[in-house]
């Protein structure tokens, strides 16, 4: 029996990727504040704005459910192809950028490049997420996603609504509520370390998948009227969510690890209730969002949103290099302290979403007049 096909319009996506883009540069800026941050006042705004920005990825990976698991056919070869390509292109960018322009000009901090970085370089980049470029490790996990995306794909055609709800519970109690329950080890020794009973295919961040193709094919788009109504209910979920993770950090006995080199979060795990039900929710915020406020249905602010998230995807891959400079220039010029400190978060954040996008959109228009000048034939 095949999944019924209720709802196929996906423009709300453009939207919903955008946020999740800055969703992302958020956790990366307040992430970096929490682990510099060495004092023992440590300042609830920082784990709060941490933790308003942990949907940021799961996001990313229900969107690549939406888009293709319902697909007939998917083209393993390109679009494996086009990651592995960014993957080396942007890592060697990165490396020769820092060793040979933004570090020698004072611009980043050193640790950023080893001393035997090329040696390294051929043996580990195709299995490993370098230092350098941490964030690219959501670029490896989509390879995984591509490569298994045709199976996963005749799951879906072949499975009835009620079979892959079961996936989804099998994935909601093995996965989600396991990685919870050892989250709590830190506050009983009694509790299992470990499982016994493995779920293939509905298992880690592949669930996701599956959830944001059923969150889309079950329910239809809402109607103006009931997605206000409903974008209210589903945002008080999303910051109740929020708070339930900062409140998790607040009871559990250690906040520091033993050698004070950084805090314990471990409510903050992308496979955590925590961050499933805040996933859930901002989903069906956004989406009632698109439908429920009149301002996004206007033609000039689609094509913004629409072109913005055309260039989310450059924009994730530099933001780091963009981060790291604003970083850097503010911590020596400007350590947070007080309120600053909420201001200094604010700074980078925007800071770096701004010219993120900025610099993608050049980088893209670069691209497509060098595109027209070697492949237009005269």
């Amino acid at each position: 029996m095949i999944l019924v096909q209720k709802n196929t319009n996906t423009d709300y996506l453009n939207l919903m990727r955008v946020i999740a883009s800055f969703l992302v540069i958020l956790t990366h800026v307040a992430a970096g504040m929490v682990y510099s941050y060495k004092e023992d006042d440590f300042p609830a705004f920082l784990l709060l704005m941490n933790a308003f920005s942990r949907s940021g990825v799961p996001l990313f990976i229900m969107m690549t459910g939406v888009l293709f698991l319902g697909r007939d056919a998917f083209n393993v070869k390109k679009r494996t192809a086009r990651i592995i390509a960014t993957i080396l292109g942007w890592t060697i960018t990165y490396i020769l950028l820092y060793k040979y322009i933004f570090i020698p000009l004072d611009l980043v901090s050193k640790w950023r490049i080893q001393p035997d970085i090329y040696k390294q370089l051929l043996f580990v980049l195709p299995f490993s997420r370098m230092q350098v470029v941490y964030h690219f490790w959501y670029l490896y996990t989509l390879i995984g996603i591509y490569l298994v995306m045709p199976f996963l794909q005749k799951i879906v055609r072949n499975s009835s609504l009620s079979e892959l709800v079961y996936g989804l519970k099998l994935w909601f109690v093995f996965t989600i509520l396991w990685d919870t329950l050892k989250s709590f080890s830190d506050l009983s020794t009694s509790l299992p370390k470990g499982l016994g009973i493995g779920i293939p295919i509905f298992s880690s961040l592949t669930g996701y998948l599956f959830l944001g193709y059923y969150l889309h094919k079950r329910y239809d788009n809402p109607a103006h009227n009931d997605a206000r109504k409903s974008m209210v209910i589903w945002c008080i979920l999303y910051i109740f969510s929020s708070f339930i993770m900062l409140g998790r950090i607040y009871i559990q006995p250690h906040l520091w690890n033993e050698a004070k080199t950084s805090i314990i979060i471990q409510s903050f795990s992308n496979l955590s209730i925590y961050v499933f039900l805040q996933a859930i929710a901002l989903y069906n915020m956004v989406r009632h969002s698109y439908y429920g406020i009149t301002f996004f249905q206007k033609d000039a602010v689609k094509n913004f949103v629409k072109k913005l998230s055309q260039l989310s995807l450059l924009a994730y891959i530099i933001h780091i290099l963009v981060l790291e400079v604003i970083r850097y220039g503010l911590m020596q010029n400007f350590p947070p302290k007080g309120l600053q400190l909420h201001i200094h978060l604010l700074a980078e954040w925007m800071g770096t979403v701004i010219i993120s996008f900025s610099l993608a959109y050049i980088l893209t228009n670069i691209m497509e007049f060098m595109k027209k000048i070697l492949f237009t034939r005269k």
